[in-house]
């Protein structure tokens, strides 16, 4: 730490008498010492993530368990579940009845009080949740204070799991199995990520090239195309084994009966 130090105030020094072109090698240094610092840190001192889990339906919760359990056997992480309150909604978009299901979990989950988590004052490292829709949903809400553009605030990661899963086979035959996967309730303006997956169904040594163009009247591309390509070129993973491609589209204020997704092969 004191070399650092040291190295930062003679890089502020020559920066002052305008010599700042002559740093290159000292800032070369300083970064080679914060590297050794933050490796020193993790090896000898730890560095804990905080994690938090905003379910909200406890029968929604096999979603976000598997993640739960992976985080909570790591002793470098600190993670809190925190159930979460909604509310139904009336014909004009205002709050009916209130709901709250955090006695509702399996137990052993352990249960934090939402009313008792300070997001300002602990600022955890990463949040899931798996209701993104914030008042988009007609029949339900969570708290405000809950919907993700509020959250987004208190953490340098918002990760959103999908409950509701479309998928959809394109392409089925004795060598390969080919599908698309994406949420099923996208809310206009929200970009979501829709993975294409091949799965290797026989032995043979036969590549798979596979070209589809999907049109999709209620999505787009980032570029703000209603048409989306897909290619994929002489792929040929061994036999059981799934590969997948991503591509991020975006919800565009369609009518609800143009929200199909056509796939045509080329």
């Amino acid at each position: 730490m004191e070399e650092y130090c040291r190295l930062a105030d003679r890089i502020q020094e020559q920066t002052g008498r305008g010599e700042g072109k002559s740093t290159h090698r000292l800032r070369k240094r300083l970064r080679r010492q914060l590297t050794e610092m933050e490796t020193f840190l993790k090896e000898n001192i730890g560095i804990h993530k905080e994690i938090v889990f905003l379910p909200y339906k406890a029968s929604m919760w096999d979603s976000l368990e598997s993640v739960w359990k992976t985080a909570a056997e790591d002793p470098g992480c600190d993670v809190y579940v925190v159930p979460i309150p909604y509310y139904d909604k009336n014909a004009d978009g205002s709050f009916r009845e209130g709901h709250y299901e955090g006695d509702l979990f399996p137990d052993y989950v352990p249960i934090a009080d939402y009313n008792d988590y300070d997001f300002k004052e602990r600022r955890p490292d990463i949040i899931y949740i798996h209701n993104p829709y914030d008042g988009c949903n007609c029949a339900t809400s969570v708290h405000p204070f809950f919907y993700s553009a509020n959250l987004k605030q208190y953490t340098d990661e918002l990760v959103y799991i999908p409950y509701f899963i479309l998928q959809e086979t394109v392409m089925n035959n004795a060598d390969y199995t080919v599908w698309l996967r994406m949420p099923c309730v996208v809310p206009r303006g929200c970009a979501v990520k829709m993975i294409v997956t091949v799965r290797k169904n026989s032995e043979k040594t036969k590549e798979l090239s596979f070209h589809a163009r999907l049109q999709m009247p209620a999505f787009t591309d980032l570029a703000g195309n209603h048409e989306l390509k897909i290619d994929i070129d002489r792929l040929m993973p061994p036999k059981g084994q799934c590969t997948s491609r991503e591509y991020w589209i975006c919800a565009d204020n369609a009518k609800t009966d143009e929200t199909t997704i056509l796939c045509r092969r080329e």
